[in-house]
């Protein structure tokens, strides 16, 4: 097994999507049997769909549109079209999870995150092969002759303030406690959304970014691993849309994070799964990885995005790696399970048999 990563600054060019692909067999050294292609929305998709298939009419082609653009080895870009796994439109990730599990079991590792656009506006895509859509689930399934080894976590502090759902249906939070879920909510956030409580309205996407709200998905090792939900708005009754299915009789935290600890996570993460490494015995080394990052957390800490690719570098080392901005995170927790959750961090590293 051997991974290798390029980018480029405009998927619109084929002079510069050439190039990027001659960069790319020039390292692996021979043709790629797997390719993962992410860049921003405006990358001409169906494009650099064509240009694969031509010239390595045998590899698979995976594919998503990646809120910003993509990271990489040292290098954060905006905007630019990028090699890069779950790949689908937001809003049904939950029943996606189910499926795949139905016909592969519970027990196989799923990873991937939610194609992005840089609005919300819906313009986000997905590619598998030469078939490039709006509304499309993309699953690859992977055999390496190697392992892969996934971490999945939110890194945000859990507060002492939760309550009981107690009213919801799918992505909308009714009640908490019998309580408008919105009234709550802005309680717990000091108010922060007084403003569009009684009318309702959109929430600033900085107090979803650092204030969302968690649910338990299991303990490890004596720690307990909560999924996050992104809130997107609040209606006119006091109910609160989220990115994630929520039901009634789970419990809902307050959980709270900082511009700082958004930045250090993904190298935290990163670390967690190269620790699992030496936890499991992996044999091999360190051959490339998959970063999913949320789309919401890179928005809010745009400026100091370079300080989370640096991150990533002191941990992964000359590891090459595409890191990619999801509206929405799909990982395997240490307690077990697949989950579907926001403003979360999915890393998945493939260690290679031999030197």
């Amino acid at each position: 097994m051997k991974l290798e990563t390029t980018w480029g600054r405009d998927g619109t060019d084929y002079t510069v999507v050439s190039r990027a692909l001659d960069e790319l067999e020039t390292a692996l050294g021979l043709a790629p049997d797997m390719v993962f292609f992410h860049g921003a929305e405006r990358c001409n998709p169906r494009g650099v769909a064509e240009i694969v298939a031509a010239r390595w009419p045998n590899a698979r082609l995976h594919g998503g549109s990646s809120c910003l653009g993509v990271m990489t080895r040292g290098r954060f870009e905006a905007n630019p079209s990028s090699f890069g796994l779950l790949t689908a439109p937001p809003g049904s990730e939950e029943e996606l999870l189910l499926g795949i599990a139905d016909v592969v079991g519970a027990h196989v590792p799923v990873a991937g995150g939610s194609a992005g656009d840089e609005a919300v506006t819906g313009h986000w895509w997905q590619a598998a092969n030469q078939t490039v859509g709006h509304d499309l689930a993309v699953v690859t399934v992977l055999f390496p002759n190697g392992s892969i080894v996934s971490s999945f976590q939110s890194g945000y502090e859990v507060t002492r303030l939760s309550g009981k759902i107690t009213r919801a249906s799918g992505r909308q939070l009714h009640e908490i406690d019998g309580q408008p879920a919105a009234r709550v909510y802005d309680e717990w956030t000091g108010g922060a959304i007084a403003d569009i409580v009684a009318g309702g309205g959109k929430i600033p996407q900085k107090t979803s970014a650092l204030h969302p709200l968690g649910r338990r998905a299991g303990t490890s090792a004596g720690a307990v691993e909560f999924v996050l939900s992104f809130l997107d708005t609040v209606l006119p009754d006091g109910t609160l849309t989220l990115f994630t299915e929520v039901r009634e009789g789970e419990r809902v935290w307050a959980m709270r994070g900082t511009d700082d600890s958004v930045i250090g996570r993904a190298g935290r993460v990163a670390r967690a799964s190269i620790d699992a490494i030496s936890r499991e015995r992996s044999a091999g080394r360190l051959m490339g990885a998959l970063v999913m990052f949320c789309a919401a957390s890179a928005v809010n800490v745009r400026e100091r995005m370079p300080e989370v690719v640096a991150g990533l570098d002191v941990t992964l080392g000359s590891c090459p790696y595409l890191g990619t901005f999801t509206f929405g995170e799909q990982g395997r927790f240490l307690a077990g399970g697949n989950r579907h959750g926001n403003m979360m961090i999915s890393v998945v590293l493939f260690v290679g048999e031999g030197a």
